[in-house]
């Protein structure tokens, strides 16, 4: 069943989980982006409260002593944020959980694969995180990032011949069978050991 409450939509799934969308003005009005949703940041714990309990009011789902965990999930104009109540004995507990995005940025041989990390470090990469694996006799840049991927990265491993896959599944096969050579920041360590050896 959908609910509107301004702008605001809020749908109920089943007996344990609601959907409200938010737009990026609504938002706003509480001083707080996406980037910022945070339960140890003020302006996102009151939006998130008066979130709750407006969808509890519209839905009738009960959160009193319930866990309580929250998907934030971004898209063009806004969010959408996934609220999963369920039963729990113990104090209740509050967890943002983002999706993260994954690009597995695929390279022939080294060469491109330096001179596209050495791009990097000239472009905004420090909210994606990266690990290098090999995978028979190609290398595998993974970039994941609780946002977009920003498309002046994406643009640029083209510059240097990447081949590029999207999701999960990919990922997961690489991490189960490829030989993991950087496990977290591979552009930044790559990198500075380009610039320390140059």
């Amino acid at each position: 069943m959908r609910y509107g409450v301004n702008a605001m939509n809020i749908e109920q799934l089943d007996q344990e989980r609601i959907l409200i969308s938010l737009c990026d003005k609504e938002m706003e009005q509480y001083s707080v982006t996406f980037d910022q949703l945070d339960l140890y940041e003020k302006n996102s714990e009151t939006m998130l409260r008066e979130l709750l309990l407006n969808a509890s009011e519209q839905t009738g789902i009960s959160m009193k002593d319930k866990h309580i965990l929250i998907e934030a999930m971004k898209f063009e104009h806004g969010c959408l944020l996934l609220i999963t109540v369920s039963a729990s004995k113990k104090r209740k507990s509050y967890k943002v959980r983002r999706n993260t995005v994954f690009r597995t940025l695929i390279f022939d041989n080294a060469d491109n694969l330096f001179g596209c990390i050495g791009a990097f470090s000239r472009i905004k990469v420090d909210t994606v995180s990266s690990s290098l694996l090999a995978y028979k006799n190609r290398y595998y840049l993974i970039l994941s990032s609780s946002e977009s991927i920003n498309d002046n990265i994406i643009s640029t491993a083209y510059e240097f011949d990447a081949d590029i896959r999207y999701g999960k599944n990919f990922t997961e096969f690489l991490y189960e069978h490829g030989s993991l050579l950087s496990a977290k920041n591979a552009v930044d360590e790559i990198s500075s050991a380009m610039n320390y050896n140059s």
